[in-house]
């Protein structure tokens, strides 16, 4: 994919190296001549102000943002055969070992804007500077009186802020864009397509076939109109706008602007991603490098992570007692209240529960019932008494009875009714007098009417 076609969507929003601070002081040191600004941040915007190497060196004074020159650091796409993200994830520091003519294991090294493209691999941004090229960068800060806390690599900082400064028109999102930053003796350029830069070159000097060789090799053997954004102290310089505007084929030039002012381009650009979220945030200080302020806020951030996961177990566990006591405290009342109701049917206290103790109140709920049903039968009502409802309910109803046997758990009648469901009544009766009946009518006679039998599966008790 020389075009890069694949590149659709914006690189995701990484948090911002400095963002704990409101403050920042920016220093680009590339140039002769250094550029300072002190950068505050303010509801979410930023605002400049000159500052100089006394304000940087100063006690109290905020932290400060370097950056790494295009030649001191490495921006590269690096390829995955693989769709999983995390096999990818795996090799992506070997695959960049392969690519870079030294080791890896010698480098600062971050992976930006992880994305799968059109051909579903997984790709990434690399970027890397050597061990070597940081410890010196640092050392000079040193030596000019300052110690950052972050260093960020040139090539991000000046395309970043091309797109927050100059963005795509509506419908050229995709459209290629060259960012070249101008200063005397050195030009750096950056290339992309969309919101997502494709390579860094630094350059001694411009000439139209190198610039065309450079486009070729990001953006494809066929030209393709590209919008040039000038910064950097020679931004305005009639040579650098003629060699982009003039020299350079046609078919290479979309358009050209002036960041304003360009001589503070690159420092705008390093406050900017030191203290606001955006796209490719990185600070390529880190591990052995780190600096003091941020190894005391990745152990203070260890701490309050270590701290709230103590707090978050000690409150499942109180969670967890609390529910258990409930627990108890439900069991020991549903206890309390079987054992209440078994010792009142039993009339003593037993000291047994479960199915056990179901299974004794219910044989001396049954002894209980044996023992005192003569007592009750004793009471009842007589059969002849029981007999004459019988008779006059059946006169009542026009039934005519054929046999009727009784006794004090059981009845049989049958006989005939003068219609369907004319011994209702002679039911009800029987129901009302204790009886559990079972009807069974027969298919009428000649004469119209419909017989009947009617027994007892026993008294209700």
């Amino acid at each position: 994919m020389s075009a890069e076609s694949s590149l659709r969507a914006s690189p995701s929003r990484g948090r911002p190296p400095l963002g704990w601070s409101k403050a920042c002081l920016a220093v680009d040191v590339r140039c002769a001549e250094p550029v300072i600004l002190l950068a505050e941040r303010t509801r979410g915007r930023l605002a400049f102000r000159p500052a100089d190497l006394s304000q940087v060196s100063a006690a109290g004074a905020p932290p400060v943002c370097a950056c790494l020159s295009a030649g001191e650091s490495l921006v590269q796409w690096v390829t995955a055969p693989f769709s999983s993200m995390s096999k990818a994830r795996r090799v992506l520091p070997t695959l960049l070992d392969i690519a870079m003519p030294f080791p890896v294991e010698d480098c600062a090294v971050e992976f930006l804007d992880v994305h799968r493209d059109e051909g579903g691999r997984v790709r990434a941004l690399a970027v890397t500077a050597r061990n070597a090229q940081v410890a010196a960068r640092l050392e000079g800060c040193r030596e000019s009186g300052f110690d950052p806390v972050c260093l960020d690599p040139e090539a991000l900082v000046m395309w970043t802020q091309s797109l927050l400064e100059l963005p795509a028109g509506r419908g050229l999102e995709q459209e290629p864009r060259a960012v070249l930053s101008a200063e005397r003796d050195r030009f750096c350029l950056v290339i992309g397509r969309g919101a997502r830069p494709l390579g860094a070159h630094l350059l001694r000097s411009l000439s139209a076939p190198e610039l065309v060789r450079l486009l070729s090799a990001r953006l494809g053997s066929a030209a393709s109109p590209v919008r040039w954004r000038l910064c950097g102290s020679l931004a305005a310089d009639p040579s650098v706008r003629r060699a982009v505007c003039e020299e350079l084929p046609g078919e290479w030039r979309a358009g050209v602007d002036v960041h304003a002012d360009p001589r503070a381009f690159v420092a705008r650009g390093l406050a900017t991603r030191a203290l606001l979220p955006g796209p490719l945030r990185v600070n390529l200080r880190g591990g052995t490098y780190a600096h003091t302020v941020t190894e005391s806020r990745t152990r203070k951030s260890a701490r309050t992570a270590a701290a709230l996961l103590v707090a978050a177990g000690l409150l499942v566990c109180a969670a967890d007692i609390f529910a258990m006591a409930r627990m108890r405290a439900a069991r020991a009342a549903v206890d309390a209240e079987f054992s209440s109701l078994r010792d009142r049917l039993l009339g003593y206290r037993l000291a047994v529960k479960g199915e056990r103790a179901v299974s004794v109140v219910a044989a001396e709920v049954e002894s209980r019932k044996q023992k005192t049903k003569p007592l009750f039968t004793a009471f009842a009502p007589s059969l002849v008494t029981r007999a004459g409802r019988i008779m006059d309910t059946a006169k009542r109803d026009s039934l005519q009875l054929d046999s009727l046997t009784i006794t004090p758990l059981s009845v049989a009648i049958s006989g005939t009714a003068a219609g369907w469901n004319g011994w209702s009544g002679l039911a009800a009766a029987l129901a009302a007098d204790g009886y559990r009946t079972e009807l069974k009518p027969g298919a009428a006679g000649p004469d119209g009417r419909v017989p009947f039998a009617v027994a007892t599966g026993g008294a209700i008790e």
